[in-house]
C-alpha cells in the first residue's frame, strides 16, 4: 500500500535530557570553588544559566574573585555554608569589572570571618547579593562594598544581635554608581556611606545605621526604613525624597546639600535641618 500524502509521522525520539552537573556544580571547599569557577564558563566567555553550590562550609584563604567570564553565574548555597577565613584579607569575593549579572546567595559568615568585606564589586550592573546572614563576624563588617556599580539589588540579609551593632550593609564608593535597590536588610546598624550615586532605593530595612551621603548623592529615594541612626545629605547632594522612615528620634540633615528634597511623612524625628528649597511636611 502507498502512503498518502498526509500520512502521520512516526513520532520523533526522545531527546536525551542535558545533565545538571553541566549547570551546577557542588563545591564543598575552596579549591573546588576556585575549580569549579575554571570550569563553568561556555565558550561564549560567559556563566548565565549556570551556578555553584556550596554544600559545605567553607574556608578561604584569598580573595574569590569573578571576572568578566563569570557573568551570569549564580553562587549559592542549598544548606546555608559558613564562611571562615584563614586571615584578614579583605574583600571575601571581588566582582571585577564587567563581570555582570553575577548573584550571591544564601550564605553565613561566623566569628572566623576576618575579612572586613563579603562582596566588593566595581564597574559592572545586575549584581545581586541576597539573604547573606552575618552571625558573630568581626563588628567592622560590610556586607557590600560598590563603586561605578548599575543596577544591583541588596536584599534579605541579616546581622545578628552580637555582630549587627557596627555591620553595615552597604558602603557606595566614589564613582557613579545607579539603579541600587538596598531592601528589606535587618539590624545593620553600623553607618552606611554613599559617594556619587544616583537612581537608588534605600528602603523596608529594619534596624538601619545611620545614612551619610555626600557627595553627589541625587535624585535618590530613603523610604520607610527603621532607622537607629541619622540621615544626613551632605554637599552637592540634592532632589531626594526621605520619606515614611521611623527615625526612633533621629536626626534629618539635608542644610548642606544643594536642596530640591522632600522630607515628608517621617515619624518620631528628632531634629530637620533642611535646605531653603527642600519640600518638608507631615514628619513628627
Amino acid at each position: 500500500m502507498v502512503s498518502g500524502i498526509f500520512t502521520r509521522p512516526r513520532a520523533r525520539p526522545p531527546l536525551a535530557a542535558v545533565s545538571s552537573q553541566q549547570n551546577m556544580l557542588a563545591v564543598s571547599t575552596e579549591d573546588e570553588l576556585l575549580a569549579a569557577l575554571t570550569s563553568l564558563p561556555r565558550s561564549d566567555g560567559a556563566c548565565y544559566g549556570r551556578a555553584i553550590n556550596i554544600i559545605a562550609d567553607i574556608t578561604l584563604t584569598r580573595t574569590v574573585e569573578l571576572l568578566r567570564q563569570h557573568s551570569g553565574l549564580l553562587i549559592t548555597s542549598s544548606s546555608n555554608a559558613r564562611l571562615s577565613t584563614k586571615t584578614a584579607f579583605s574583600p571575601a569575593f571581588f566582582v571585577r569589572q564587567n563581570a555582570s549579572g553575577v548573584t550571591i546567595d544564601g550564605l553565613s559568615t561566623t566569628s572566623a570571618f576576618l575579612s572586613a568585606v563579603v562582596v566588593q564589586a566595581f564597574a559592572n550592573s545586575g549584581l545581586s547579593i541576597l539573604n547573606i546572614s552575618v552571625n558573630s563576624a568581626p563588628s567592622a563588617i560590610t556586607v557590600a562594598s560598590l563603586g561605578t556599580v548599575a543596577s544591583a539589588l541588596i536584599d534579605g540579609c541579616v546581622a545578628d544581635t552580637a555582630s549587627g551593632t557596627n555591620a553595615s550593609i552597604v558602603s557606595i564608593a566614589a564613582g557613579s554608581t545607579t539603579g541600587v535597590v538596598i531592601r528589606g536588610n535587618r539590624n545593620f546598624r553600623g553607618a552606611i556611606s554613599a559617594q556619587s550615586a544616583s537612581s537608588c532605593i534605600i528602603t523596608m530595612n529594619s534596624a538601619l545605621g545611620a545614612i551619610t551621603a555626600s557627595p553627589s548623592f541625587n535624585s535618590n529615594i530613603i523610604s520607610f526604613n527603621t532607622m537607629v541612626g541619622a540621615i544626613t545629605v551632605g554637599s552637592t547632594s540634592g532632589n531626594n525624597a526621605i520619606t515614611g522612615n521611623a527615625m526612633n528620634g533621629n536626626n534629618i540633615t539635608t542644610s548642606t546639600g544643594t536642596g530640591g528634597n522632600s522630607i515628608v511623612g517621617n515619624t518620631n524625628v528628632g531634629t530637620i535641618t533642611n535646605a531653603s528649597t527642600d519640600a518638608v511636611t507631615s514628619n513628627t
